[in-house]
């Protein structure tokens, strides 16, 4: 069964959240991709419906913690004494 665009958008913003969370618990080099599918639920060729190589995963998940990180800096010196 075809999932509709918008399951398939969600499945993928589930894998990088979940990629994120893998990353920086274990780092990039020490998770490997079938780590981060088991983690989401999903089977290791699921990966390739939503992207293409391993890079291609592993830029969004960095960016997107990355980003999280520098707000929390950002909050952190509005704090400073």
């Amino acid at each position: 069964m075809r999932k509709s665009r918008e399951e398939a958008a969600e499945t993928r913003e589930r894998i990088v959240d979940t990629a994120a969370h893998e990353f920086g618990q274990h780092g990039i080099a020490e998770t490997g991709l079938a780590d981060v599918m088991a983690a989401v639920g999903l089977t290791h060729g699921g990966f390739y419906k939503h992207f293409d190589p391993k890079d291609s995963l592993s830029r969004k998940p960095s960016k997107r913690v990355w980003t999280r990180n520098g707000s929390a800096w950002k909050r952190l010196r509005v704090m400073k004494p």
